[in-house]
């Protein structure tokens, strides 16, 4: 399992999954993620979590992106950036994976 944020990192070390990084294996099979906001049409909004930038790189390296997601989070139109700011970001975790990309 790759982590795509602190809590994903928590969550597998709880259920004691093995733990991996990108720079380890850089093509995954399938990345899980949820949204934070999703309209009807399936657009998302993501990132309140703080990690957004971290969880793209994962899902790119990824060759399926499931996004789960109940009612809770279904929303007429988006209206996260109206209500929350985006926090900065870390990337210290996927910097190689970036840089496999740039050389392509």
């Amino acid at each position: 399992c790759v982590p795509s944020s602190y809590q994903a990192l928590q969550l597998i070390m709880s259920a004691k999954l093995p733990l991996t990084t990108l720079d380890e294996n850089p093509v995954l099979d399938v990345t899980f993620d949820g949204v934070d906001e999703m309209t009807p049409d399936f657009n998302s909004i993501k990132g309140g979590g703080g990690c957004l930038l971290q969880e793209k790189i994962v899902g790119y390296n990824a060759k399926s992106f499931v996004v789960i997601a109940d009612e809770r989070f279904l929303y007429p139109s988006v209206i996260f950036f109206d209500q929350l700011s985006i926090p900065s970001l870390k990337i210290y975790d996927v910097v190689n994976a970036v840089f496999l990309f740039l050389q392509c």
